[in-house]
């Protein structure tokens, strides 16, 4: 049985939090938030301090909520590992499993027509995400369906 969001949610400090009681949940990505609340460019940018604390609260947890979401719709079986501790996204010792992971993403991204180039990365503490050097942005139409989260693991974006 697969994870549940609340489970996977209860991975995260804020595990008693849900798009009922914070709107900024209810988005489907964090570039949709942007979209729909009118944000540009990067929050660090928001001149009102009070305002810019609350955004950047905002933020993670929308981007926790949306990878607790994204675990629980894993399989099974990659559902157990993370709940073992054992999914190659949970540790820097498990880079040479997550690199299969690294060239579905990279075969994904080019079945979307992008040019792409996926690395396996260390992250903060003992993570592993996947790090794809695009050689364009994708469209906002694209946003939705846009592979932010990849079987486990976080994505992250740049341009070559």
């Amino acid at each position: 049985m697969p994870v549940s969001v609340q489970e996977a949610f209860g991975l995260w400090p804020e595990g008693e939090q849900s798009p009922a009681d914070k709107p900024h949940l209810r988005h489907g990505s964090v570039a949709g938030w942007f979209a729909a609340e009118g944000l540009i460019g990067p929050l660090t940018d928001i001149a009102d301090e009070v305002e810019r604390e609350r955004r950047s609260r905002e933020y993670g947890e929308l981007e926790r909520f949306l990878f607790a979401k994204h675990l629980a719709s894993l399989p099974e079986a990659e559902c157990q590992e993370y709940r073992a501790g054992t999914h190659p996204s949970q540790s820097h010792h498990f880079r040479d499993r997550a690199e299969p992971f690294a060239r579905q993403l990279q075969e994904e991204l080019t079945r979307r027509g992008y040019a792409a180039d996926v690395e396996v990365t260390f992250y903060h503490l003992d993570r592993i995400v996947l790090c794809a050097e695009l050689s364009r942005w994708p469209g906002e139409e694209e946003w939705s369906s846009w592979p932010w989260f990849f079987r486990g693991f976080q994505v992250m974006y740049g341009l070559v």
